[in-house]
């Protein structure tokens, strides 16, 4: 019998129908949701299974294992997103939101895109938009960078250079920097050939990063290495002529490098002609005070960088005297890593220069990125008492910060102080400002990035139909400016479904749009969809409609994958939550049981998807919110035969042991771990203990705690809260303290530690 057979709901009577220890329960059993230590069983749960999910992906991204990353993800960004919002609470914790490092989803990011297969290549672009939409970080230039590394290792430079022409298109609208183009230069020469590597520098011009000295050192560099014999100065010259051209100037470095690399081999005549040209081509182009600013101005940012603006300044009058002058190139790097106004002060002094609107936004950009919102805001108000008209750059990167540094759904407060910064820059660039298609002049009215954040605010908005006027505002403006709307369209068409007042209305919206969505926006389009059936009351999402979307996917030829059906579970199962938390609702819960039963069929029956076990996790979990504890262990019992369980589905059906009081279940399914050497991890330990409290075993709990968790996992504070807080007798809880303190002594030191912490 196959997995997916195996699977298949069982009708009627079933010889394979388990036996449990109370018959009563397989129905209907209660669940509370009580608080402990100011969070939700519930929410501990869901943190809980984030963690292990995020210890499978850690191990996938060193292991290299692009598959189970693929599995592993899509449960992981789900549980981030149903944590962040669990709560209708507008204080909900900032962790909720930032369920995953940057780094973690930078390994992640980079071990996808070093399979180089397109399948990986687009679910990276899905990661990105979740980066934003779900975990509060949004991509950054750091973020590309893991990529890009990635995409190195396929060694297939124009893989890489259509990613460098498509990054403002994807989410976050970042350009590629010149850091990602050095990055890829750097590693050319064991993939590509010059002429390559040529072409690429000149495509920089094209994606709007013009290349700087150090791109064409690197380039030089590349053409000796790959040269069989030293090149004649001839064949460097035109890319002397060519750096002259876009307006470089004079670099000691380039030609010291130059000279020495003929010197070293001999060619003495050589390295006199190519110096001769270099300064016929440079000395004439460049004056002694742009000589001077050139050679130092690397110095004041790596001075203060290491050293402080202090040290910095103390620089400026060597610089003088060597024969510099006062320019906002000198003034931008001492004032790089600095974001108080006492700094520009100090600077604007030294060399007699009044700091301009660039100088403000370098400010207001350092105070974001340190994560210091209070001061970027401050800092912009003080920008404009002193004048300084707003611009892209400032108001961007508040925008920004503003939603990374707080939880959805976002309050009136953060999204009208958003509406303000826009509405300061709209007013102080009109829609008739022109707008320029050279790459190297920056617009500096709202561009791409700031109204794909606003519109995706918006659609997270905790009052989302107040807005509905300024989200007409912002549709027009984009409009009326000729933005590229192709990166909003899943935020557009995310907000109109939420904003719809009903599901016949929101259908009607979605067809619309869909046929500006990729495979990313018809998931969010989904998820929307499902998240209406808890707007002004609680409804069952309407199958039907949701899987004529899911066939419009399918025609529109992307991939239908098992997520799809995670998405529809797991809001069943937040259904049979609310309905068990509300009686009024109480009566949808047949229709709940009979809706789910019925997506488990369709799952069974879609030859066209692989169910990986992150699926049939949420599948059982749905289950047993519906009080389904029967068919969550049928599905549970075909996992283990079919050897497709996890440690996730070892939490889940302990979990629902536990609520339904199945001892016998229980005991079973912890020998036939044991025969498989299925190594627990802390996770599944501490809900075994959680399972064995609620069947009123606090004495084994204890045991386990106490004399099973010896080996390589330990009990925490975590396991100690969770037996104590089912200690409810008289004398109870010091008696269990007692047994820790014999048994586990080092917790329990660590223990006291926290409490007189506390204190």
């Amino acid at each position: 019998m196959s997995f997916r057979t195996g699977l298949l709901r069982a009708t009627g009577s079933s010889s394979r129908r388990p036996v449990v220890a109370n018959p009563s329960s397989l129905r209907i059993f209660s669940r509370s949701n009580s608080h402990v230590g100011g969070l939700t069983r519930d929410a501990i749960k869901k943190r809980s299974r984030i963690q292990s999910y995020l210890d499978t992906l850690k191990i996938a991204s060193q292991r290299s294992e692009v598959e189970v990353i693929n599995q592993y993800y899509p449960a992981l960004a789900w549980e981030a997103s149903q944590l962040a919002t669990s709560s209708p609470s507008s204080s909900s914790s900032p962790e909720s939101s930032h369920a995953i490092s940057e780094d973690q989803l930078e390994a992640i990011l980079e071990t996808l895109a070093a399979s180089g297969r397109p399948v990986d290549l687009s679910h990276i672009d899905g990661i990105l938009a979740d980066m934003s939409d779900i975990f509060g970080t949004p991509p950054t230039a750091d973020t590309h960078t893991a990529i890009i590394r990635g995409l190195i290792r396929c060694q297939n430079a124009q893989t890489v250079v259509r990613w460098f022409e498509n990054m403002p298109d994807k989410p976050g609208g970042i350009r590629p920097t010149l850091e990602h183009y050095h990055l890829l230069l750097e590693a050319s020469p064991e993939f590509a050939s010059f002429k390559n590597m040529r072409s690429i520098v000149q495509n920089m011009y094209k994606t709007g990063c013009l290349p700087d000295n150090e791109t064409y050192k690197i380039l030089l560099q590349a053409l000796w290495q790959l040269s069989p014999q030293p090149p004649p100065p001839p064949h460097i010259m035109p890319i002397l002529q060519e750096m002259k051209k876009n307006g470089l100037p004079y670099d000691l470095t380039i030609l010291n490098f130059l000279a020495n690399a003929y010197h070293t081999r001999g060619l003495t005549r050589w390295a006199d002609e190519i110096k001769s040209h270099y300064y016929q081509t440079f000395t004439s182009h460049i004056s002694p005070s742009q000589t001077a600013e050139n050679i130092w101005t690397p110095r004041f940012s790596q001075t203060v960088c290491k050293e402080g603006l202090s040290a910095g300044l103390a620089l400026y009058p060597e610089f003088l005297e060597a024969g510099g002058k006062p320019s906002f190139r000198i003034f931008n790097a001492l004032l790089r890593h600095s974001c108080t106004l006492d700094d520009m002060k100090r600077i604007s002094q030294e060399l007699g220069m009044k700091p301009t609107q660039t100088q403000w936004a370098m400010m207001i950009a350092e105070a974001a990125k340190r994560g210091f919102l209070g001061t970027g805001l401050s800092l912009y108000q003080k920008a404009r008492n002193a004048g300084i008209s707003p611009s892209a750059p400032m108001v961007g990167v508040l925008i920004r910060a503003l939603f990374k540094h707080n939880s959805v759904p976002y309050t009136e407060k953060v999204i009208d102080k958003a509406l303000e910064l826009y509405d300061d820059l709209k007013h102080a660039v009109p829609e008739d400002s022109p707008i320029s298609t050279d790459p190297r002049v920056h617009n500096e009215g709202p561009d791409t990035d700031i109204y794909t954040r606003l519109l995706h605010g918006l659609s997270l908005a905790e009052n989302g139909r107040r807005y509905s006027r300024a989200i007409s505002s912002l549709l027009e403006d984009i409009k009326i400016r000729g933005m590229e709307v192709y990166s909003m369209n899943a935020s557009i068409a995310v907000m109109r479904i939420r904003l719809a007042g009903g599901e016949e209305e929101a259908f009607r919206e979605y067809q619309r749009r869909r046929n500006t969505l990729d495979q990313t926006g018809y998931e969010r389009v989904l998820d929307a969809f499902c998240r209406l059936s808890v707007q002004g009351g609680v409804r069952i999402p309407s199958l039907s409609r949701y899987f004529n979307i899911v066939k419009d996917m399918r025609q529109a030829g992307y991939e239908v994958t098992p997520q799809i059906y995670t998405i529809l579970l797991r809001h069943m199962g937040k259904l049979g939550t609310r309905t068990k938390q509300d009686p009024e609702y109480i009566s949808l819960t047949p229709r709940l049981i009979a809706a789910t039963r019925r997506i488990h069929d369709l799952i069974t029956l879609d030859a066209t998807i692989s169910p990986e076990p992150y699926l049939w996790n949420q599948m059982m979990d749905t289950y047993q919110r519906l009080n389904c504890f029967g068919d969550a262990y049928r599905v549970w019992d075909q996992m283990f035969i079919s050897k497709r369980f996890d440690h996730v589905s070892v939490s889940i059906i302990f979990d629902a042991c536990g609520y339904a009081k199945a001892t016998h279940l229980l005991e079973q399914i912890m020998t036939r771990l044991r025969r498989e050497n299925f190594e627990l991890n802390l996770h599944n330990w501490n809900t075994y203990i959680e399972c064995l409290c609620r069947m009123e075993r606090l004495s084994a709990a204890v045991k386990v705690l106490c004399l099973d968790m010896t080996g390589d996992i330990l009990p925490t504070a975590e396991t100690v809260r969770i037996v104590r807080s089912f200690a409810n007798k008289p004398g109870l809880d010091e008696e269990i303290m007692n047994r820790i303190q014999q048994y586990q002594p080092e917790l329990y030191q660590s223990l006291e530690m926290e409490k007189a912490k506390s204190l």
